[in-house]
């Protein structure tokens, strides 16, 4: 596997199809279960039409944990 990584603003958003968000709560990193598959994964999904990168960082990450108040840096 290859990771690459950008500096905020320098890929065209269009380019980009998911979020993944590594966070962590207390002091510990933050994962979730994915039911499909049994393992623990960062929280992070698909893009929707339209819509911004930060927008689908915020979307789900509420979606997989019920977070409502944090801060988000890319």
């Amino acid at each position: 596997m290859e990771l690459e990584f950008y500096k905020l603003g320098k890929l065209d958003e269009d380019n980009l199809s998911f979020s993944v968000i590594s966070t962590t709560y207390q002091g510990k990193w933050l994962y979730v279960r994915n039911k499909t598959r049994s393992t623990w994964e960062f929280p992070g999904g698909r893009k929707e039409v339209g819509e911004r990168i930060n927008n689908t960082a915020r979307r789900e990450l509420f979606e997989e944990t019920g977070a409502s108040k944090y801060h988000i840096k890319p």
